[in-house]
């Protein structure tokens, strides 16, 4: 884990570099600048977002969804 001062944020963007995420994007609030909260974050941690629509999200197959390394769905 983090050592030597390096904060928790450092240490897990050096493990997730190169990470992708599906978003679906209409579970979330955006904010001013466009982007939402959970794909702010997912991206200051290192991982490559992609933001889908619900209909684009239900049209996605499990071979798909397996391809990313992590999903994220707001409670929006």
């Amino acid at each position: 884990m983090a050592t030597n001062g390096q904060s928790v944020v450092a240490y897990f963007r050096s493990q997730i570099t190169g990470r992708t995420a599906l978003l679906n994007g209409d579970s979330v609030r955006t904010e001013g600048d466009g982007r939402s909260k959970e794909e702010t974050i997912a991206t200051s941690l290192g991982y490559t977002v992609t933001v889908v629509t619900d209909a684009e999200w239900a049209a996605t197959s499990a071979s798909q969804f397996g391809s990313y390394d992590l999903l994220i769905v707001g409670d929006n």
